[in-house]
């Protein structure tokens, strides 16, 4: 990252690992707002320390370069909070550009997304049984899926509906068993398409 412009960045610290990110700031405490990780592997270990440094500086957006990403990767990215993902094959020069529209608040998906979510989404289309959101679905189930739609994870949704996390996993296979979903992705695609989402949002209250 030698190359990049940094008229209009200040870098406050060079790091090897999340780890490492966090030592800096806590002893030097500089102002970092914006982290630009070249990772060759966002293994879950990595995902969850970032998750972890997320939820500690609330301020704090990352913008990751990886070798390969796939639907899983970008969706567990924006849903620890990162602001976005691009392929390492993009040009150094074009990072300041990235950084500049992550510093505004947008968020950054890499060349071919797209494509990748279009052909998602027809891989999911026939997939699940629509009818089953609105007819096979326990009250609790229900409630769940609205949960999970908004992003939220196992741990939230059991301390939201104040029952075991085991309780909600055993729910989510049953809601899977129920509409043939093979994924959560293939499941929110479906209430989205459906007017499920919608129709639970307005028809009932998340508890």
């Amino acid at each position: 990252m030698t190359e990049l412009n940094r008229s209009e960045f200040a870098v406050v610290a060079q790091a090897t690992s999340i780890r490492d990110l966090m030592t800096q700031a806590n002893i030097r405490r500089p102002d970092i707002d914006i982290a630009v990780l070249e990772v060759t592997k966002p293994d879950e270990a990595f995902i969850q320390e970032l998750a972890a440094y997320h939820r500690k500086q609330h301020a704090f957006r990352s913008l990751l370069i990886v070798p390969s990403y796939n639907a899983q990767l970008l969706t567990r990215l924006f849903e620890i909070g990162c602001a976005g993902c691009l392929s390492s094959a993009v040009p150094v020069n074009a990072i300041s550009h990235y950084l500049k529209l992550v510093a505004d608040g947008q968020r950054i998906l890499p060349d071919g997304a797209a494509d990748l979510l279009q052909t998602l989404v027809k891989e999911t289309e026939f997939s699940v049984n629509g009818a089953a959101l609105q007819t096979k679905l326990t009250a609790r189930e229900g409630r769940i899926l609205g949960h999970l739609l908004k992003g939220e994870q196992n741990k939230q949704i059991a301390m939201r509906l104040q029952v075991p996390v085991t309780t909600i996993k055993g729910d989510l296979k049953s809601i899977m068993r129920k509409t043939g979903a093979r994924n959560r992705t293939a499941l929110a695609i479906a209430a989205v398409k459906t007017g499920w989402s919608e129709h639970f949002e307005h028809g009932q209250m998340l508890s």
